[in-house]
C-alpha cells in the first residue's frame, strides 16, 4: 500500500487515478456542492411540479413565469424544462405544460394570459362577436378575436385580435375554459 493520507486531506476519485486535494484547494462553491450532494437531503421536485401542473390544467395547460416562481421555478428552471421539452414557451413569460391536452378555446386562453398587467393578472374579457360565438348566439364564425380591455390598456393588439376599451363588471361575465367572456345580456346590449 501507499502512505496514509495526512489529516485535513480529502481523496477524490477520478477515472484515471486518485488525486489528493487539501481543503485550501477546494473552492467555496465546490465545498457547498459536496455538502449539498452528500450531507443534505435532496428536495423532491414532484410536489411543486404537481402543484404547477394543477394550476396549468385549470388554465388550459398554461402558466406564467411569475406563477411558476411561486412554486420554486426560477428563470433557469424554466429554460431547462423548455429545452428538454417538459414546458413549451409560447410567449413572453407564458409557458405551457407539454403533456397536457389542448383546451377547446386554446387561442383565447393564450390571449387572455397575454393581456396580463404588471400584477400578472389577465385583464381581457372575450366580448362582441367572440362572446356571441362562445354563447352559441351567432351562426357566423368571427374572423377576429374580440377582447374588452380596461381603459388605459397599453399593449398593441396581436394579429387577428381586436381590442375594445371598456369596463366589465363581475356580474357581467362568465367563464369558458377559465377565460372570461361577457355575459349573454352584456354581449347582446
Amino acid at each position: 500500500g501507499g502512505a496514509a493520507n495526512p489529516p485535513n486531506e480529502l481523496n477524490v476519485a477520478t477515472t484515471s487515478a486518485t488525486r489528493r486535494f487539501s481543503p485550501e484547494h477546494l473552492s467555496i462553491s465546490s465545498t457547498f456542492n459536496y455538502i449539498e450532494c452528500f450531507c443534505m437531503p435532496r428536495r423532491s421536485s414532484k410536489p411543486p411540479l404537481r402543484a404547477l401542473t394543477a394550476l396549468a390544467a385549470s388554465q388550459g395547460g398554461y402558466f406564467t413565469a411569475r406563477q411558476a416562481r411561486t412554486y420554486g421555478y426560477l428563470a433557469p428552471h424554466l429554460s431547462y424544462h423548455a429545452s428538454v421539452g417538459n414546458f413549451e414557451r409560447v410567449g413572453h413569460g407564458v409557458y405551457r405544460i407539454a403533456t397536457l391536452p389542448l383546451a377547446e378555446h386554446d387561442d383565447l386562453i393564450r390571449l387572455w394570459l397575454w393581456s396580463r398587467g404588471r400584477d400578472d393578472r389577465p385583464q381581457a374579457t372575450c366580448s362582441h362577436q367572440t362572446a356571441l360565438d362562445l354563447h352559441g348566439l351567432s351562426e357566423a364564425i368571427p374572423d377576429s378575436i374580440h377582447l374588452t380591455v380596461p381603459p388605459g390598456f397599453r399593449k398593441a393588439a396581436p394579429r387577428g385580435c381586436v381590442l375594445h376599451p371598456g369596463a366589465v363588471g363581475r356580474g357581467e361575465r362568465q367563464s369558458f375554459d377559465a377565460v372570461p367572456a361577457t355575459s349573454p345580456l352584456r354581449t347582446l346590449s
